[in-house]
């Protein structure tokens, strides 16, 4: 696959995020013209800012399920359209969307009632984000000529999407979150926009250590499999690339970029 033939694709695809965001904006319009008592929630959101408990929460689960359901059936016209193009690429990139979102309308039901801690759902999300990410990799890295392409693919996007993997799963360890929690030994107080914006961000705080921790971990393994192509940002096998140059003091040994061409040294 050329490079600017990849890049061309990968440019239709970006197009279908920007048009994805045209209909959630959409429908979310919608939703506000439908549902007048809606706009109660903007008052609450800044009120939650400041420290105040968010109340009227079924008017927002109605506008969650609401979109959700409107975005599932836009995914399932893009899977549609692929399966009638006969493009993969289409099929994989609908997919990467969908899957998360039929997931998340069966989580919502859960969330209704009340039967998910804020901790498991936050790690239930960054899974099903990881589904899309990883799914999105395969359809603009992987997918050469409607077939995947292994060996010359951009494996960027599915590395992304297995390590949010991993911090959504080592996140739902029973005493994980708290443990990395405990490590900042910070106390926060109840009141108060600025002890609301510390509260949030200390919250956040033991997911940014524990990817931290998953990256380390990971990346010794995968700078053995994997390398990374500076001239076109893709991360491809390094046993895709055969070794070229002469080497008798190994100062001319290089790797050719199987997407682009260019030089990686060694």
């Amino acid at each position: 696959m050329s490079s600017s033939t990849g890049k061309n694709r990968v440019a239709d695809l970006d197009l279908l995020d920007l048009g994805s965001i045209g209909v959630l904006g959409i429908l979310t319009l919608i939703f506000f013209r439908t549902h007048w008592d809606a706009y109660v929630m903007l008052d609450e959101a800044f009120a939650a800012v400041l420290g105040v408990s968010f109340v009227r929460l079924e008017i927002f689960y109605s506008m969650v399920r609401f979109l959700v359901v409107g975005m599932t059936v836009w995914f399932l016209m893009l899977i549609s359209t692929g399966v009638a193009l006969k493009d993969v690429r289409t099929i994989l990139y609908g997919a990467s969307l969908c899957i998360p979102s039929l997931i998340l309308l069966y989580l919502l039901d859960f969330v209704g009632v009340e039967t998910l801690s804020t901790l498991t759902l936050a790690s239930l999300l960054l899974i099903l984000a990881s589904v899309k990410i990883a799914l999105g990799g395969v359809a603009k890295g992987l997918v050469d000529g409607n077939r995947l392409g292994f060996s010359k693919g951009d494996w960027g996007g599915v590395l992304k999407g297995v390590k949010l993997a991993a911090l959504g799963a080592v996140m739902m360890l029973p005493g994980f979150y708290a443990y990395l929690y405990n490590l900042l030994d910070v106390n926060v107080e109840t009141s108060g926009i600025y002890s609301s914006i510390l509260g949030v961000v200390l919250a956040v705080l033991p997911f940014v250590e524990a990817y931290i921790l998953i990256f380390l971990v990971m990346q010794l393994p995968l700078s053995l499999l994997f390398v990374k192509c500076k001239a076109c940002n893709s991360t491809v096998l390094k046993r895709s690339m055969p070794v070229s140059g002469w080497d008798s003091e190994h100062t001319l040994r290089h790797r050719h970029c199987p997407r682009c061409g260019a030089v990686i040294d060694l």
